[in-house]
């Protein structure tokens, strides 16, 4: 079982970058903001289950899970890029655009509710579908980054 250790938000509105650090399974994170930008919680994410590594046909380790979003705010947040990381937060496994997370963000959780933006108050599904390659040792934990 693959542990979901850390996952940061971030939102960028009217030039501000701001971030968030997520308290999951007892290990914090320090935010990142740019320059001397505010600190603020925006959005939360964790997994909906625990994430198995499974092989596949490929030769490739995939890691299939669902990422809860849920916005905490009362404004609009957009996902613009979600990155997820292995556990030395540096390398990264899976990066999806604006197009990837706009076929596997499902507002409510509701299939066929596709969207890239989440209204305030409300929560919804991203479909994760991450290979390893087989060469590359597998992770125990994913951090993930998510850019509003």
């Amino acid at each position: 079982m693959i542990k979901l250790l850390i996952c940061r938000a971030s939102l960028t509105r009217h030039g501000l970058a701001l971030a968030i650090g997520l308290l999951i399974l007892g290990v914090a994170s320090h935010p990142r903001a740019d320059g001397d930008d505010p600190v603020f919680t925006l959005v939360l994410a964790d997994s909906l289950a625990p994430i198995h590594l499974t092989p596949g046909a490929d030769g490739a380790n995939h890691l299939v899970y669902e990422l809860v979003i849920t916005n905490i705010t009362s404004g609009l947040a957009t996902l613009r890029e979600v990155e997820v990381f292995a556990q030395d937060g540096t390398t990264v496994l899976a990066t999806l655009d604006p197009d990837a997370i706009m076929w596997r963000f499902e507002r409510d959780g509701r299939r066929g509710n596709n969207s890239d933006s989440l209204e305030g108050g409300r929560y919804g599904v991203l479909f994760m579908h991450v290979a390893v390659p087989a060469d590359q040792p597998a992770p125990t934990a994913l951090h993930c980054a998510i850019i509003a």
